[in-house]
């Protein structure tokens, strides 16, 4: 195989796997930090609907584009650092000499 298949291939693994991490709806997230996202969630809500009740139609309809496409301006930044841990995380593996667990080797 040569670079760029193995390129592509790893690739394809880190969206597939960040395609299953994404479906699983925060159901890994401890208590504390999963109670903090919904209070985050349900004053998000709150402010869109208090901001939405206060606009015409035509500015209702603006908002919702702003939100979607900060939403999909936010997924870019997150796929981004999601491959970025991935490949730090694989590439630099200098920490696993000192973790006695397996061999390192220079």
């Amino acid at each position: 195989m040569n670079y760029e298949d193995l390129k592509k291939l790893i690739n394809n693994v880190i969206e597939n796997e960040f395609r299953t991490v994404e479906r699983e709806d925060f159901q890994r997230l401890d208590e504390e930090v999963l109670d903090e996202y919904t209070g985050y969630t349900r004053k998000i809500t709150g402010l869109q609907h208090k901001i939405l009740d206060g606009l015409t139609e035509e500015l209702q309809n603006d908002f919702s584009k702003f939100e979607e496409l900060i939403t999909r301006q936010l997924c870019i930044e997150i796929k981004y650092y999601f491959k970025r841990g991935v490949v730090a995380g694989t590439t630099n593996l200098n920490f696993l000499r000192d973790t006695g667990i397996i061999e390192y080797i220079d």
